[in-house]
């Protein structure tokens, strides 16, 4: 729960308002709107809740879906509120069809591209995907085990997809 304690104390205080930080050349990183409140646990109508990782759950309580290091639209995470899970989740099942893996939920867009971030569940966990779209769901790379891990290395590596490099 390192990675949401982060992102409460940076943003503690700042209520019912957009709040833009920037770097030192001025580009937003991080942005999040106050006024989106996070989903109430009797959200469940969604369905989504039961499938996503209880780490993520937690996220979205605080709130529905936050944008981090967007650099002018051309790079960046946006971790998707419940019902962007829904709609992205539903347009690559489409996308694939029957290469598609039902295990997977998508819950994060690369800000600036096609592509997106899945938890695919395991036995006992998730698995967190890049999901390049240029490959099938089969062949999509695992990049952590850990959704609190991850949001922590990408939080202090300001942004960098160290799943790439």
């Amino acid at each position: 729960m390192k990675s949401i304690k982060l992102l409460i104390k940076l943003f503690e205080g700042k209520n019912n308002c957009e709040l833009k930080i920037k770097d030192s050349n001025g580009n937003e990183i991080i942005t999040y709107n106050t006024k989106k409140d996070g989903i109430k646990i009797s959200d469940k109508e969604y369905g989504l809740i039961d499938l996503l990782p209880r780490q993520y759950v937690d996220l979205l309580c605080f709130s529905d879906g936050i944008e981090l290091f967007n650099y002018d639209n051309i790079d960046g995470l946006k971790l998707l509120g419940l019902d962007e899970i829904e709609k992205y989740t539903k347009y690559s099942k489409n996308t694939y069809e029957e290469d598609w893996d039902d295990d997977i939920i998508i819950f994060a867009k690369i800000i600036g591209e096609d592509n997106y971030l899945g938890f695919r569940k395991k036995e006992y966990g998730y698995d967190i995907l890049d999901c390049y779209f240029e490959e099938l769901p089969s062949d999509w790379e695992i990049i952590s085990s850990d959704f609190d891990e991850f949001l922590v290395r990408f939080l202090s590596e300001e942004g960098n997809k160290f799943w790439i490099c």
